[in-house]
């Protein structure tokens, strides 16, 4: 097994607005009013830890040590319209951290382009730049944009994962470094299927693909019987138990 990066999280700015089939349950809505957060969830909002890969201890070294993975704006879109005044800041602090990576996961394809920082070139060595697609569709769609979007790093996330997808056009191209895939976590009774996920799988052991399986969703179909499992924790561990994961 490769070894494990520390994994942080750094939301610059934070709230978002549905965009597609995939947001109808999104995680952020739903944590946002489970902890009670005063900010209306579909307005995006700068944050006080904007600043925080720069963040210091007391004795200089970054609060983010060299080597972690930062994901971004997990409780927004990175490239949302509403945070335009925002990124070149944001590009800034990320370019004084070349000594981290920098996971950035968007389903605003269309608007890759033109938020990119001046200086991009062929991508920023310390960005892994992904995009997210819930269905055939939508991976129809975004991948034929994404594709020629330059980036030294590129990565999928298929969640929630709402019917079977082909992305074997992503996979044979050689710009995929990993894919991600779950089914819905949160507040539905959308299944996700056993054998959508495992040809996904073998879709990605075929091209030599790292391939995870992070969550069942609430809930799973395989072998004809549904299974309910609400509790995110559990969806966790049932998908790592599935053996559907390639490292």
């Amino acid at each position: 097994m490769s070894e494990q990066k520390a994994i942080y999280s750094w939301n610059p700015w934070h709230g978002c607005t549905r965009y597609s089939e995939g947001c109808k349950h999104c995680y952020v809505f739903v944590l946002d009013k489970k902890f009670n957060v005063p900010q209306n969830a579909s307005l995006v909002t700068k944050t006080k830890s904007f600043n925080k890969p720069l963040q210091k201890h007391k004795n200089g070294q970054y609060v983010i040590p060299a080597g972690s993975t930062v994901q971004v704006n997990m409780t927004s879109d990175t490239f949302h319209e509403q945070a335009d005044e925002w990124r070149e800041e944001m590009w800034q602090i990320i370019r004084q951290r070349p000594d981290v990576t920098f996971y950035i996961l968007t389903k605003r394809v269309e608007r890759i382009a033109e938020c990119l920082p001046s200086d991009w070139g062929e991508g920023y060595e310390n960005v892994d730049l992904n995009i997210t697609c819930e269905n055939q569709q939508r991976f129809d769609e975004r991948w034929a944009i994404f594709k020629d979007i330059p980036a030294k790093h590129k990565g999928m996330t298929l969640q929630p994962l709402l019917g079977p997808i082909d992305i074997t056009p992503a996979l044979a191209s050689g710009q995929i470094e990993h894919v991600n895939l779950g089914g819905e976590e949160f507040g539905t009774d959308t299944p996700c299927h056993y054998e959508w996920v495992k040809q996904v799988s073998d879709d990605c052991r075929r091209f030599g693909v790292p391939f995870w399986f992070i969550a069942t969703g609430a809930v799973f179909v395989k072998d004809g019987k549904t299974y309910r499992i609400p509790n995110q924790k559990t969806q966790l561990q049932q998908a790592k138990k599935s053996g559907l994961s390639l490292e």
